[in-house]
Order: C-alpha cells, then sequence, then structure tokens
C-alpha cells in the first residue's frame, strides 16, 4: 500500500527545528566549556569590554526573581515547558513564505530548550558573557539568551516592517 507524502509544512517545520537544535547544541556546549572557568572570577577576552565569567541564575532574565524560594522556581519552570511547548506549536504551524519569522521563533525556541535543560537537570541556568564597560556592565548571559533575544528581536522587525 502506498502511503501519501508527508505535508510540505511538516518539512518545513523540521528545517526549522533543525535550527533549534543546532542552537541548542552550540548552548550546551559553550556551557560545558563554561564550566571549567572558576567561579565569579572575570577573564578578559576584549579587555573590561567582554569577559566570561561563570555565573549560576535561578531567576529569570536578567536574575530577576534569583535567590526566591519557596513555590517560584516550580512556577518558572512550569511556566518555561509551557511556553517552549507554545514556541514548538507556532514554529510547526508558520507556513513557508513567512521563513523569517520561523527563523526567528526557531532561534527562541532554542534559546528556552537550552535555558530550560539548565533549570531541569541543574535548577538554575549557567551564564558566562559578561559585556560593559568597567562597574557599568550588562547582566551575565549565555548563547541561549543571545538566541532569544536576536530571535525576539527579528520578530518585531517583522511585524514593524508589516504594520501600517
Amino acid at each position: 500500500m502506498h502511503k501519501p507524502p508527508m505535508p510540505r509544512f511538516f518539512w518545513f517545520g523540521a528545517a526549522w527545528l533543525l535550527l533549534s537544535g543546532i542552537v541548542v547544541g552550540i548552548d550546551r556546549c559553550t556551557k560545558m566549556r563554561a564550566l571549567l572557568l572558576p567561579y565569579s572570577q572575570p577573564d578578559n577576552i576584549l579587555g573590561s569590554w567582554l569577559r566570561l565569567r561563570l555565573a549560576f541564575n535561578e531567576g529569570i532574565a536578567f536574575s530577576i526573581g534569583h535567590g526566591v524560594q519557596g513555590w517560584f522556581p516550580m512556577a518558572l519552570l512550569m511556566l518555561s515547558l509551557a511556553l517552549t511547548a507554545l514556541l514548538l506549536i507556532w514554529l510547526l504551524t508558520i507556513q513557508a513564505p513567512k521563513w523569517q519569522n520561523a527563523a526567528a521563533v526557531a532561534l527562541v525556541l532554542g534559546g528556552a530548550v537550552g535555558n530550560l535543560w539548565d533549570r531541569l537537570s541543574l535548577g538554575y541556568v549557567i551564564d558566562f558573557i559578561d559585556m560593559g564597560v568597567h562597574q557599568w556592565r550588562f547582566p551575565t548571559y549565555n548563547v541561549a539568551d543571545l538566541c532569544i533575544s536576536l530571535g525576539v528581536f527579528w520578530l518585531c522587525c517583522q511585524m514593524y516592517k508589516r504594520s501600517p
């Protein structure tokens, strides 16, 4: 008996899932490398502007909620799981002409899965990229955070481009 071919949108979504998987792989590799750094000791890459500094983030973006006990860590984990599921559904329903939206959502999904992996396995997220000038520092982040930020920015640009 002959099986019908998979719908075209399936292959389109699967291709973008590969991008998400690549983001997760790069994120995991860089975090494993970062674990070799001494905790909280900056290692200058480009002077004081770009440094590697191992940090563990128990909160959400920019360490909001770091150190909060009780229900917060479980609620954060549940929220992360729900948002990851929604991103996956969104990615698999984007049609082929909207490849830029699919690429942006794939970046966000890959970053979300990378950080979710840390939360599930460690209870915190490994951060290590430290940027700033002297005492004015941007909060320490990782490759997953970078991909999430780039993906959200790209989606915002796409929405702005389409608005009247």
